[in-house]
């Protein structure tokens, strides 16, 4: 049976739902396919290509939004004054030279190596500089006013992070890492560590604080607390980001321990509880799409969300799926995840079906934050089938369910794929998702056409399997091949090749036999074929192997200027900026305030008219923003490469930030690079054309 969705951003998709039939033990099995004969002696994989040496803009996404959060996308974006600022929304790529601004709104940051961000109320970011050179992330921010806390672990020798703000910067330089909250003022910073750790303030001796003790500092200098100064001020924030960061990284440990992919990987957390993984020889490990994502198991807090009310936690199974044989035996990690400070202990009881007994325990206590392993065994005579482990977990009056699936095949078949699709479904890799497309279906007969609105993937896990991996056919799906062990390079592209056979242009997967200079595997197998010469519909189709079949140098012109995702307007922002000693909570509409200059992209410090000897204490004025005379005092500059222009943050011309640690890396001043060509891949406004062959960017 043929459906159709909503699956994902309001995006309309083709998918599959599978008739099955009872099987042993109560289970619904699914036919297991027999991947096709491989030859005695399989051909080696090419060696692994290092990364490209050349510049691309860093892979950084908005994860995940709460309320009212805003974007400025950059000068060049611009297309008229009028629609500077539009509503930000999730999975939207960030660049350099973009802006954040929340009201009441809070946003998720995700950057290339799976670091993340959090911009909470009425604060005000500015991406100067988020790039990767030779594989290596570059990521240079400030945080003109407002809260942001850093979760963030560099992953590769040389990449470094740098957070400015109008007086002071913290630099986190590979191995280091770093989970703080960053609280800006006009005129200093106050840095409260989220676990015992060290961190890095422009010259500052490094301190190193406990967890929860705020400290501040002032043009590299430390200075004292302001008098009255409450601690707990932030303390639902703090909670809040920690649930965040809780459930992410269980979800993360759960895929990785499926996968085997390093944590990070972008987007793994959101490949949680979609699809399946499965040995695939000699690849090493594959992962199939779900039949319908929309009807994918979700553990009982997703990833994507926050607990609605008060304190209380979730467990996440990892990995939560499984591919064996009879006789077999899997092991599982239950997490347990305190949502909202909740730090109480977690009772969990295994539930088995019938063909399935426990190798260790089939219950156990866990702390929160920890993981508690359970064996299952698979009876030599349990029948294929697909079979589901129910996780009861309780807490006091709290309780929550999970589950893991095992998918038995046959001895024979464990390479096989865990279960069976009858229809492939789309591919969700588009070269330009980011403008509306129709996607042509033929089943039995009927032509269907499916319209593709806007957005930035058709599916959750899109982000992952976009950015990574390869892609092989079997059982007539495209089939995700996740990355080897060492290889650690990403698509800055769309992960496809473009081919032509006669007239018909289209494109097919990376494939992980593919060689520079040699004609694609994938063009063996399903094709997608642009049908209009706009590139606004999108017809899948196999090219005739009796024809000869060209590869492309680059894409279709119409794929190769990236296009802004178009976002509903927004009106300017209104950011109370405020100093140390007057600090109240972060919301709007007290403090001095931050107007945004369209002509120079940056912000400003906007004041009543100063008296002399410039009195602070003067009561901000409350005409319109733009009415407002603007104070000649400059923002404070500092030892990092803040400047001020006319009152406008701006970026200074050094070479380096000094750091005092001699482990630090510098951090020299990259001017954004620029790329043509096709658009990020998912549907990001990257630029840059195809690169064929093993380089995959």
């Amino acid at each position: 049976m043929q459906t159709l969705r909503n699956r994902y951003a309001g995006v309309l998709v083709l998918s599959c739902v599978v008739a099955a039939t009872a099987g042993a033990g109560g289970n619904v099995p699914q036919a297991a396919q027999t991947p096709p004969a491989a030859p005695a002696t399989p051909k080696p994989l090419p060696p692994i290509t290092a990364p490209s040496i050349n510049t691309y803009p860093q892979i950084v996404r908005i994860r995940y939004i709460e309320g009212d959060v805003r974007v400025t996308r950059g000068a060049e974006n611009e297309k008229t004054a009028d629609t500077t600022w539009e509503q930000a929304v999730a999975d939207l790529p960030l660049e350099s030279g973009y802006n954040l601004a929340t009201g009441t709104g809070r946003a998720e940051i995700e950057f290339e190596d799976a670091s993340t961000m959090y911009l909470g109320e009425n604060s005000a970011l500015t991406f100067n500089d988020i790039h990767t050179t030779s594989g290596i992330p570059h990521t240079e921010i400030t945080l003109l006013a407002g809260v942001l806390t850093v979760h963030i672990k560099p992953s590769f020798a040389g990449e470094w992070y740098l957070v400015k703000t109008p007086t002071d910067s913290i630099s986190t330089n590979y191995p280091e890492k770093a989970y703080l909250r960053i609280n800006s003022f006009l005129d200093a910073i106050a840095v409260t560590p989220q676990k015992d750790e060290s961190f890095a303030v422009t010259g500052v001796a490094e301190p190193n604080a406990a967890k929860g003790q705020t400290v501040f500092f002032s043009g590299g200098k430390s200075i004292a607390a302001p008098a009255g100064d409450n601690p707990t001020l932030f303390a639902d924030w703090d909670s809040w980001v920690a649930t965040r960061v809780g459930l992410r990284s269980a979800a993360t440990a759960a895929v990785a321990a499926a996968s085997g992919l390093p944590s990070s990987t972008p987007g793994l957390a959101d490949m949680n509880g979609q699809g399946a993984f499965f040995k695939c020889a000699p690849y090493g490990t594959c992962w199939e799409p779900p039949a319908d994502p929309a009807d994918a198991p979700a553990p009982s807090a997703a990833p994507g969300q926050s607990p609605s009310q008060g304190p209380d936690f979730s467990i996440f199974p990892g990995p939560a799926a499984i591919t064996l044989g009879p006789g077999d035996k899997a092991t599982t990690k239950i997490a347990a995840v305190g949502l909202s400070g909740y730090s109480y202990p977690v009772d969990i009881v295994a539930a088995l079906p019938a063909g399935i007994t426990c190798g260790t325990t089939c219950q156990g206590t866990v702390a929160v934050g920890q993981r508690l392993a359970m064996q299952f065994a698979v009876a030599s005579t349990t029948a294929p089938g697909t079979y589901t482990i129910a996780f009861a977990a309780t807490s006091g009056v709290l309780s929550h369910t999970a589950t893991l699936t095992l998918y038995v095949v046959p001895t024979t078949e464990v390479e096989a794929m865990p279960f069976t699709l009858p229809e492939a479904p789309v591919f969700p890799c588009f070269p330009n998702g980011v403008r509306p497309i129709t996607f042509h279906e033929h089943l039995k007969g009927t032509n269907i056409s499916l319209h593709f609105s806007y957005g930035t993937s058709i599916s959750p896990y899109g982000w992952a399997v976009c950015h990574t991996g390869t892609w092989i056919y079997r059982a007539h799906v495209y089939v995700w091949v996740a990355p080897r062990t060492g290889d650690r390079r990403v698509h800055h592209h769309p992960p496809v090749h473009w081919i032509k056979s006669k007239k018909t242009t289209g494109y097919v997967p990376f494939h992980p036999r593919d060689l520079k200079g040699l004609p694609p595997v994938n063009r063996k197998h399903d094709v997608y074929a642009l049908d209009d010469k706009k590139g606004e519909t999108v017809e899948r189709l196999t090219f005739d192997p009796k024809e000869k079949v060209d590869v492309l140098p680059e894409p279709p012109k119409e794929f190769r200027k990236p296009e802004p995702i178009p976002l509903a307007h927004a009106e300017e922002p209104a950011i109370a900026a405020h100093e140390l000693n007057s600090r109240v909570s972060n919301t709007p509409g007290a403090g001095s305030m931050l107007h945004f200059d369209k002509k120079s992209q940056g912000f400003v410090v906007v004041r009543s008219a100063p008296e002399p000897g410039h009195n602070d204490s003067k009561p901000v004025d409350t005409r319109p923003i733009d009415s407002r005379p603007i104070d000649s005092r400059p923002i404070e500059g500092h030892t990092s490469n803040l400047r001020t222009r006319n009152n406008v943050v701006a970026r200074a011309p050094v070479t380096h930030v000094s750091t005092p640690k001699p482990t630090h890396i510098a951090a020299p001043s990259h001017a954004p690079a620029t790329h043509a060509g096709g658009s990020h891949a998912g549907g990001g406004s990257h630029g840059g054309g195809t690169h064929t062959g093993g380089g995959h960017h």
